[in-house]
């Protein structure tokens, strides 16, 4: 049986965060219209650049809160949110490395981050139609209505559109104030 911990990430963590974000949204990215003509490439390449920087700066400065998942002492993954001024999250990355995945390791994540939230609303967004969309409806988010149809948000990311990649978004949030019935 192995052991698998979550606990809050480190600076030491920075470069597998880095490594787990790149190999995760790769996989994910493969599959949009658009990667067969070297977006996907040149997407990761821009990531890598600006998040081999940003992740160390995150970790130290306390604005954004990390979990990391281990399995026998070894990284498998880790959940990145931010704490937004009314007290709710704004979840940014939750990447498992595939060597883990179906050994519940994004599931511990996920209920460890909402169990340290508490009954906070949590937002997201992910790729329309994509895997993480149903994960992530799997814990009990929904479409955000607030956000209207015509919203910049709802479009492909800018570095994404700019590699060539489409990848329309679907604006998330799991309203946890309301109920606390999540798997």
């Amino acid at each position: 049986m192995c052991a698998l911990e979550v606990v809050r990430a480190s600076p030491a963590d920075a470069d597998n965060l880095c490594r787990a974000l790149l190999v995760g949204n790769r996989k994910a990215f493969e599959r949009l219209p658009g990667a067969e003509t070297g977006g996907v490439d040149r997407v990761i390449t821009d990531m890598e650049s600006r998040f081999a920087d940003e992740y160390p700066k995150r970790l130290s400065d306390g604005s954004t809160v990390f979990f990391v998942a281990r399995v026998d002492d070894n990284f498998a993954g880790y959940l990145e949110a931010v704490p937004l001024p009314n007290g709710d999250y704004r979840l940014r990355a939750w990447h498992v490395l595939p060597e883990y995945h179906g050994r519940k390791v994004g599931s511990r994540l996920m209920r460890h981050f909402l169990e340290f939230a508490g009954e906070v609303d949590v937002y997201s967004h992910t790729t329309i139609g994509s895997e993480s969309e149903d994960k992530y409806r799997y814990y009990g988010f929904e479409e955000d209505l607030s956000v209207p149809p015509d919203h910049d948000s709802r479009e492909t990311p800018p570095p994404m559109a700019r590699a060539g990649l489409i990848a329309p978004q679907i604006p998330l949030v799991c309203r946890r104030r309301c109920s606390s019935a999540w798997p």
